[in-house]
């Protein structure tokens, strides 16, 4: 299995550096092998399948593909 790409969701942001909220992101994960491509988000218990997508059409650090790839996962609550 071969990492692809990540990418970072920010659900809250800084406060201009007054200290007072914490800064909190989330991670997405994506993971080929020959079968196809994975996904991974902070906190989940396993890797997602994304269908529909040829693994050797994909491209290491395309922040375009990983972007798609987001829209293919799970809603996150």
């Amino acid at each position: 299995m071969e990492l692809i790409g990540s990418t970072v969701d920010v659900i809250q942001g800084c406060d201009g550096g007054k200290g007072q909220i914490s800064v909190v992101i989330e991670y997405n994960y994506f993971f080929r092998d020959k079968n196809g491509i994975y996904a991974y988000h902070s906190g989940d218990q396993e890797l997602t399948l994304l269908k529909d997508i040829i693994p050797s059409t994909v491209e290491r650090d395309n922040y375009d593909q990983l972007r798609e790839f987001q829209k293919k996962m799970k809603p996150q609550t």
